[in-house]
């Protein structure tokens, strides 16, 4: 019995990392992507657009984020998408300050590459837990500009995926809890 317990950790722990590694790997190439160091760069209305139209085909290609965002260094929302239901939308109104929010006081504190990767949480909207509950876990790319720190992607990853893969690992008789 205990060898099969180690064996289904090991697989949870696999299956844990391999989900970390993705989200990582897809923060780090929106954060060093040339559409956004473009639209860094020089603000205009067709860099704004294209890299909007690039958060949407990423938003679209992956249904396990809830949001993908670019918030400047001063913790202002300027790019955000929401993937409800698996229809991606463009949020152009009502961005907002995430300045006090530790996921983002994290990601200004980070270096050129450095990628933060949150606890489990619960999303929350304009200072409110959203319900129904959906675990989150986020996942925060600092953006370097010509060396210059010019703020964060951020991505929310329902963490629900992740879950439902932890408890095809475990024997059926027993409770995932996540701490």
């Amino acid at each position: 019995k205990q060898v099969a317990t180690n064996r289904n950790l090991a697989l949870m722990q696999l299956m844990a990392e391999s989900y970390v590694q993705q989200l990582t790997r897809d923060a780090d190439v929106i954060a060093a992507s040339p559409v956004l160091h473009m639209h860094i760069r020089d603000l205009s209305p067709e860099g704004l657009f294209a890299l909007q139209q690039a958060f949407l085909n990423l938003a679209d290609l992956r249904a396990g984020y809830d949001q993908l965002r670019y918030i400047d260094h001063y913790g202002v929302e300027q790019i955000r998408v929401n993937n409800r239901n698996g229809e991606p939308q463009l949020v152009t109104e009502d961005l907002q300050v995430k300045i006090h929010r530790d996921y983002v006081k994290a990601g200004l504190a980070g270096d050129a590459g450095s990628v933060f990767v949150s606890r489990f949480d619960l999303n929350i909207e304009n200072g409110r837990i959203e319900v129904p509950f959906v675990p989150m876990v986020r996942v925060v790319a600092s953006v370097y500009v010509d060396g210059e720190q010019s703020g964060l992607v951020v991505l929310n990853a329902k963490a629900n995926e992740l879950l439902q893969h932890l408890r095809a690992a475990l024997p059926g008789d027993t409770d995932l809890v996540v701490l």
